[in-house]
């Protein structure tokens, strides 16, 4: 397990203050090298809540889910080309940015491409009987 510095213990106290105030719009900005990909580990080990950690590089993807493994979390990836890391019922994910953006464009297409080629739908009328709309 990769050890917390004591600066970032306080940043992650920070945040669960924050959280518990009843904030729900809070950025951590720090340096290359400060270790954000630890303190988000460490936050979201100590916690109970979903979450869905977003990269836009496969490294930093690939680099949260070392740093969960580290810390005992379960968690899925959503990433083009890591299929057999995809746990869709674990609690924590960590997504690429593109492939939940192509996935999402997908499943929306395929959604309203459904709904306009199943024709008409039927609604029961006031007898309890399904007619076909008009």
């Amino acid at each position: 397990m990769t050890d917390v510095r004591p600066y970032q213990t306080d940043i992650a106290a920070e945040f669960e203050r924050h959280i518990g105030c009843g904030d729900r719009s809070i950025l951590l900005v720090a340096p290359t090298g400060s270790g954000k990909t630890v303190i988000a580990s460490a936050i979201i080990a100590g916690s109970d809540r979903r979450v869905l950690v977003v990269a836009h590089r496969r490294e930093i993807v690939n680099q949260t889910s070392d740093k969960l493994t580290a810390r005992g979390v379960h968690h899925g990836i959503i990433q083009a080309g890591d299929e057999k890391k995809l746990r869709p019922m674990a609690a924590v994910q960590v997504a690429s940015i593109q492939t939940l953006h192509a996935r999402s464009s997908t499943m929306l297409s395929a959604s309203w491409r459904s709904r306009f080629e199943s024709g008409p739908r039927s609604q029961p009328n006031r007898h309890g009987d399904e007619n076909r709309e008009r």
